[in-house]
């Protein structure tokens, strides 16, 4: 381990966890131990700038957790696929969040114009051929900064990354929520039965047994800015209605 440092600096982290979680949570870890009861099922992005235990101020056991680049749900992601189902079918999650972040750096690299790399390096096709369900929204978005971004552009040779504070940036990482959201309610297995037919009820286990829920999906981004987190206004409910609060 002396011959890396930085991996001692997160053993160390670790005993601080134990120490702090026992301190304000006696016996959490070991009631955990027996098994999960987490309220919420959350898809978010990789970064690391945006850690959603500590965004929410949430404890372990809170939150079933699914990250990519780009929080993306697609139909043939087995991994996220997985994660959801699970999550709603054995562990009786009430809400399914998926949240964005503005300064997504894979919303930003589909904004620009496709790296020459993605043809001789792997890693950069890999990216690219990730990131194209989110270069296809920037493309066909009505949204008012992005298509004026379009057409700010639309007889440049290239476009570089924007920055973090380009309005139609910012447009897209709501923007790419927002698909997400509807991803998963439309093609998701378990979601989609769960949030079209009222007929389908969803059981939680919890320390006084099992009890019935509704199953919830919001749309969420994060400011990497100021660490504030805004609902989108896209919650979709039993029988697909919109959350009305």
């Amino acid at each position: 381990m002396s011959r890396f440092p930085e991996l001692q600096e997160l053993m160390s982290g670790n005993g601080e966890f134990r120490n702090e979680t026992e301190e304000e949570h006696p016996g959490l870890v070991e009631e955990l131990a027996q098994g999960q009861h987490p309220k919420f099922a959350y898809l978010g992005c990789a970064d690391s700038r945006v850690p959603e235990t500590e965004v929410f101020g949430a404890e372990i056991g809170d939150l079933f957790v699914s990250r990519n680049v780009g929080n993306q749900f697609n139909i043939d992601d087995l991994s996220a696929e997985t994660t959801i189902s699970y999550a709603i079918a054995h562990l009786g999650v009430q809400h399914v969040i998926v949240m964005g972040h503005y300064g997504c750096g894979a919303v930003q690299a589909a904004i620009a114009s496709e790296s020459d790399e993605a043809s001789t390096d792997i890693g950069e096709a890999r990216i690219d051929t990730w990131i194209r369900p989110i270069r296809s929204l920037f493309k066909s978005s009505n949204h008012s900064h992005i298509v004026a971004f379009r057409e700010a552009h639309a007889d440049d040779e290239t476009i570089a990354a924007p920055n973090r504070t380009e309005p139609a940036f910012r447009a897209l990482v709501e923007e790419n929520v927002k698909q997400q959201v509807r991803n998963l309610a439309d093609d998701s297995s378990v979601l989609k039965v769960s949030l079209s037919s009222p007929s389908t009820e969803l059981k939680r286990s919890s320390s006084s047994g099992e009890e019935p829920v509704e199953l919830w999906l919001h749309g969420w981004v994060y400011d990497v800015d100021t660490g504030l987190v805004t609902d989108l206004g896209v919650s979709v409910g039993p029988s697909g209605s919109a959350d009305s609060e």
